[in-house]
């Protein structure tokens, strides 16, 4: 089996080349720049007939593992409403100071997508599919530019299947917040 954990642009190459190799397939979110490139991976990797899976480590996280559960079990009743919200602050910690800026040269670029939607973001939606059954049908956001690849604010809301579940997601950024 392979683990691909590259920079997004480089998943497609190598799921690929892990299908040519007939190796089943675990990549990092998010699986690719385009709804283009998932589809010629998700061919690849059928016409292979190995595994391929898509990982969002947020599904282990304990507190996220416990609200599921209580959904599940009906501890808390039907919700109606998920509410995610992020709030971004500025760093100055030596992890932040040690990190080397040529890392992070393809966030600013072509090989990206998007910014902080694409790169986080997606796992805070992962998460709103996660929790309940019901399908998503619908997404509408706003967004709008901010620093470097940073996008704040931004909100969104999404519709379940069912009539009486609701979504929301909004993210700030916070420069004075550390």
């Amino acid at each position: 089996a392979v683990e691909i954990l590259s920079p997004t642009h480089l998943h497609r190459e190598h799921v690929l080349a892990a299908a040519r190799a007939g190796k089943h397939i675990s990549c990092q979110k998010p699986m690719a720049n385009s709804v283009a490139e998932c589809r010629e991976m998700l061919a690849a990797t059928e016409a292979a007939g190995v595994t391929f899976r898509i990982s969002e480590c947020f599904y282990h996280y304990p507190p996220l593992e416990e609200a599921k559960r209580l959904i599940t079990d009906g501890a808390i009743g039907t919700p109606t409403m998920v509410r995610i919200r992020t709030v971004v602050g500025d760093t100055d910690s030596p992890f932040q100071q040690a990190l080397d800026p040529a890392g992070y040269e393809w966030r600013f670029d072509a090989r990206s997508p998007g910014g902080h939607l694409f790169d986080d973001m997606v796992h805070k939606y992962a998460v709103a599919l996660w929790l309940f059954p019901e399908r998503i049908r619908s997404v509408q956001a706003v967004v709008r530019k901010g620093p470097l690849f940073f996008e704040a604010p931004t909100a969104c809301i999404f519709e379940y299947d069912r009539d009486d579940l609701l979504g929301t997601m909004e993210v700030t950024h916070a420069p004075k917040m550390r």
